[in-house]
């Protein structure tokens, strides 16, 4: 309703475009172009009082047809809403086990004149979920026009209900290639859905990680080392495992760790250890530390021989 004063101004302005317009044609082909100038600018006031006059009478007429259209129009969509509602209620009734608002639904779906209510009432009787009221459902509906199936369609699919998958199933199947193809596209919007448990799960756990990655960093800046002795272990999902997990808090709990991190005769192979610590190291222990420097930097043939033979040095 609040458009309507919009639009009947948009329509008068558009009338006195165009009377203005062809006031200037004829003009100019009867005077000539300077002669109807010279003439309207002598008689400006007389010219522009039998323009208005002109989009006066027009514009009545116009205006009236207008408004009755847009009246018939808002009042119809305002019934509808109000219907839609209606309708909605029934549902809920019929969803119930109520015999009588199945049968309104019914009603509706056949003799109804507005066609969004016809699409409700689908809608409600395909959200019941009885064999009998479904047979039902599909016989008429399998009947309709293409374009009353393509608007069913797009109804059911805002919804994203899945108790209307079947005549969304149905609707896949028709023999109009139109409709099917909109259908199938449409099934995905009310097909049931799984739940991914693998993502539930790396949810649950995170925290769960997170925090004992944190006390393994405490427990060893209590001890005085470095809390880079512990970091989190990621896995391929993006965060350490359960079995990494344990294995870190039990090393934390050893006083070592594992991995390239591992200590040798008591001395940490990070290089934040003492120099007089590292010099305290036996030669096995230093054979070890630079095999598992090297085994970590992956580089030239060089490297990995240089690698190889500390190996065998500190096996020997």
């Amino acid at each position: 309703m609040r458009q309507k004063p919009l639009i009947g101004l948009l329509v008068v302005v558009v009338i006195a475009v165009i009377f203005w317009m062809i006031g200037g044609a004829i003009g100019s082909s009867v005077m000539g172009d300077e002669e109807f100038e010279a003439w309207r600018e002598l008689n400006f006031w007389a010219y522009l009082g039998m323009f208005a006059a002109a989009v006066v009478v027009v514009s009545l007429p116009v205006l009236w047809f207008l408004g009755r259209r847009l009246a018939k129009v808002f009042q119809q969509q305002e019934e509808s809403a109000a219907a839609t509602r209606g309708v909605g209620r029934l549902a809920m009734k019929a969803m119930g086990g109520d015999v009588a608002a199945t049968d309104h639904l019914f009603d509706l779906l056949e003799n109804n004149p507005l066609p969004a209510i016809r699409y409700q009432a689908a809608r409600g009787l395909a959200m019941v979920g009885r064999p009998a009221v479904d047979k039902e459902l599909f016989r008429q509906v399998r009947y309709w026009h293409a374009d009353d199936k393509m608007a069913l369609i797009n109804t059911l699919k805002t919804g994203h209900d899945m108790r209307v998958y079947g005549l969304m199933k149905l609707l896949s199947e028709d023999r109009n290639p139109q409709v099917a193809r909109r259908a199938r596209g449409a099934l995905v919007y009310v097909m049931p859905k799984t739940a991914r448990m693998d993502d539930y799960a790396e949810k649950i756990a995170r925290p769960r990680d997170i925090r004992r990655a944190a006390d393994a960093r405490k427990a060893a800046a209590a001890r005085g080392e470095s809390a880079e002795s512990y970091p989190e272990i990621p896995t391929a999902t993006g965060r350490r495992s359960h079995g990494a997990a344990a294995a870190a808090d039990a090393a934390a709990a050893a006083g070592s760790v594992t991995g390239p991190e591992a200590r040798h005769d008591g001395v940490p192979a990070d290089s934040s250890a003492p120099a007089e610590a590292r010099a305290s190291m036996s030669p096995e222990a230093r054979a070890a530390r630079k095999a598992d420097r090297a085994a970590d930097t992956p580089g030239t043939p060089r490297r990995r021989r240089a690698a190889k033979k500390a190996r065998q040095a500190a096996d020997a």
